[in-house]
């Protein structure tokens, strides 16, 4: 408590360690005088680490191996160099020499712990000098990048960029698109099928179905010759596309219906001229065709009614419907493919320029461009002259003809408003 007392003149002591130092001053007192420093043993090489402030340093002491090993006044000429702990090891980690007789380590050897026993170490380089050097070896690798970028294929939208990386090699590659994947036959009913058969199994299971026959039970079969459309429709102008291998905003012509029947058997022709009429508003077409037995009813309401012709050899493109879709053929052969929707990552159907269709080309499948396509999976189907096919609603499909085709497609709504 003397500490505190107030001193004559009336001015008060600061507290704390300045107070206690001035009272030690006016007392005479000396602080502690510091043990000296204990020097560092020498390792086994007869090394003893020093260290500094900013550097950490290794000398000799004469009378060891290394000492004596030692160049006189060598460890005085050469400047003490620090070394990152990372690059030792461990923070500040010593390492031993090589033995006497040994090869130089390598810079780059993990045993060497960042020392250069080979030669003098290497002068650390500048920020802005080492961005002079890398910037011809970056620009070089972007010039790499760009040239390895896959060109876009004509099908794919515009800023889509989940395509390439496959490779020309693969197998399928340059085939047509039923020559890929992993197919599997599609379900044939022979015969009757009851509605409630029909529903449960198909409709409701989105499970398409060819049915086998069921054409030649319509009044069009047999009836829709070339010469009953001549007469019955043959004044009528169409629409005709000038490729077999269907082109979603391809080209087309205008021709009346007569001239269509009879140019697609020309040589001239025989790779174009497809047609695709609408009779949706035709009563009297629509009087030829009943719907299939098992939705020949009242409930279901068709929607439209669309005929599809060539002379053969056509091919469309993959594709899906917003619809209940049966596709009955009067004429020809057709192989389709049909595709769950499951399986639309496969397709590539998010990146198509066309809405509702693949990008992927159904004549010459790009594996480069399009690699999953090679895993997709899908049903194989057959149909001959009287066959239908119940494609469920947008289940993706493709379709290709075989001789001279004719084939219509009744469309319902969706199976949501069926029940």
């Amino acid at each position: 408590m003397d500490s505190l007392q107030q001193p004559k003149g009336g001015v008060k002591p600061r507290l704390g360690m300045q107070s206690g130092r001035r009272r030690r001053r006016r007392g005479g007192e000396t602080p502690p005088t510091p043990p000296p420093p204990v020097p560092p043993a020498p390792d086994r090489a007869g090394r003893v680490r020093t260290t500094g402030s900013r550097r950490l340093a290794t000398q000799v002491v004469p009378g060891t191996p290394a000492g004596d090993a030692a160049v006189p006044g060598a460890a005085a000429q050469a400047p003490a160099r620090r070394r990152h702990p990372a690059a030792c090891g461990g923070p500040h980690r010593a390492r031993s020499p090589p033995s006497p007789g040994a090869p130089p380590l390598p810079r780059s050897h993990p045993g060497s712990g960042g020392l250069s026993w080979g030669g003098p170490p290497a002068a650390p380089m500048r920020g802005r000098r080492r961005a002079r050097l890398l910037a011809p070896a970056v620009a070089a690798a972007l010039v790499g990048a760009d040239a390895a970028q896959p060109q876009r294929p004509p099908r794919v939208a515009d800023g889509a960029t989940d395509f390439g990386g496959g490779s020309a090699d693969a197998p399928g590659h340059g085939q047509p698109m039923q020559e890929n994947g992993l197919p599997q036959p599609v379900d044939v009913v022979t015969g009757d099928v009851t509605w409630e058969e029909f529903w449960s199994r198909y409709v409701r299971a989105n499970r398409p179905v060819v049915l086998r026959g069921h054409a030649a039970r319509q009044r069009a079969f047999g009836l829709w010759t070339d010469a009953y459309l001549a007469e019955r429709w043959g004044s009528r102008a169409i629409s005709v596309e000038l490729n077999k291998s269907e082109e979603r905003g391809g080209p087309t012509t205008k021709m009346a219906f007569r001239d269509f029947l009879h140019r697609i058997y020309e040589d001239e022709n025989k790779d174009s001229f497809y047609a695709v009429i609408d009779f949706e508003n035709d009563k009297s077409a629509l009087n030829d065709f009943d719907m299939p037995e098992p939705v020949d009813c009242k409930e279901v309401v068709p929607q439209s009614l669309t005929l599809w012709m060539s002379s053969g050899g056509t091919s469309s493109v993959l594709h899906e419907d917003d619809a209940e879709n049966f596709l009955m053929l009067l004429a020809g052969r057709k192989h389709v493919m049909l595709v769950h929707q499951d399986q639309a990552r496969n397709i590539y159907s998010h990146i198509p320029r066309q809405t509702g269709t693949s990008p992927v080309h159904q004549d010459a499948v790009d594996l480069e461009a399009f690699p999953r396509f090679a895993n997709v999976s899908w049903l194989r189907g057959t149909l001959e002259p009287g066959d239908t096919l119940y494609i469920p609603h947008t289940y993706w499909h493709q379709a290709s003809s075989r001789g001279t085709s004719s084939n219509t497609r009744r469309w319902c709504p969706p199976t949501a408003t069926w029940r």
